[in-house]
């Protein structure tokens, strides 16, 4: 792009020299101001409340932190409108402004169809614990509601679900699952959950291989593969059989002070 600062000059009656500074200047700045501040520093909010009365039966709410109040001024409407030159254009932007209320009302309406069918689906999640968790896809959950899956994926990016006062997001209860037994299915999360445990419970000495664990949870019925193991184990920062005996070693190992020297006699 050709910068013609003399002319823009003459337009602006400003002198060439500050009008080269100006440019400068802008050519230091980002266009996204505020990109170094991560999303993470915010605090999570709800999107969807979640609550569980003494006899166990579970309901499910937009927030009020969701849905904005919006209204339109009616006295304001009524008096733009009585003026005949401007009568048009105030009624083009009332009915924008209606169908933008709308359409966020319409929004909160289809997440609010999207969590119900999510709790509905992990009920033994909210009522019986983590342990529970059921496989439940976006496809499947979208031919439930008869929605997209492009569209449950839209719905909920970003969105939170609280649960006595735990934050979870709501992609956190969509995911696929592995053959268990038969004709059954176990969630994947639920399988990383007992992978951990199995670690856990592990003698630190003689951890359990990739290997050893396909084996435990085969015995269960739980169709996996080792790299599913290995990615699994991955995903919750767990080590390698190896490194867990190094640091199990390491950490048993007696402690020697700095300045310790061995003598010989």
């Amino acid at each position: 792009m050709k910068c013609e600062w003399a002319e823009l000059s003459d337009i602006l009656d400003i002198p060439k020299e500050q009008i080269e500074a100006f440019s400068t200047t802008l050519r230091t700045l980002t266009p996204e101001p505020v990109a170094h501040h991560h999303n993470e520093s915010l605090p999570l909010v709800a999107d969807i409340i979640v609550e569980i009365d003494e006899n166990r039966r579970i309901s499910v709410s937009l927030s009020e932190n969701y849905l904005p109040d919006l209204t339109i001024d009616a006295d304001l409407y009524l008096q733009a409108k009585s003026d005949a030159k401007a009568k048009e254009y105030i009624e083009a932007q009332y009915n924008h402004a209606q169908c933008l209320i709308r359409a966020i009302q319409f929004r909160g309406e289809t997440l609010l169809r999207i969590a119900r069918a999510i709790v509905t689906r992990q009920h033994r999640f909210f009522s019986d614990g983590s342990n529970h968790m059921t496989p439940l896809t976006r496809r499947a959950l979208g031919e439930k509601l008869a929605l997209h899956p492009s569209t449950i994926g839209r719905a909920i990016a970003g969105k939170n679900l609280e649960l006595n006062g735990a934050i979870y997001p709501l992609s956190f209860f969509l995911g696929t699952g592995l053959k268990k037994g038969i004709s059954g299915e176990i969630s994947a999360y639920v399988v990383q959950q007992t992978i951990r445990q199995m670690i856990e419970q592990e003698t630190p000495d003689s951890p359990l291989s990739d290997d050893t664990i396909v084996k435990k949870l085969r015995a269960d019925g739980v169709d996996i593969a080792r790299r599913t193991v290995a990615k699994y184990r991955g995903c919750m920062n767990i080590p390698s059989s190896y490194v867990r005996r190094k640091i199990a070693a390491a950490q048993q190992a007696p402690h020697r002070s700095p300045g310790h020297r061995n003598h010989l006699n």
